[in-house]
């Protein structure tokens, strides 16, 4: 869990898909 460039992106796609 070394990745918090991976979590922003996943938090984006979440916000995204939550958007439609």
């Amino acid at each position: 869990m070394g990745k918090p460039v991976m979590v922003t992106v996943t938090r984006g796609l979440v916000l995204a898909v939550q958007d439609l």
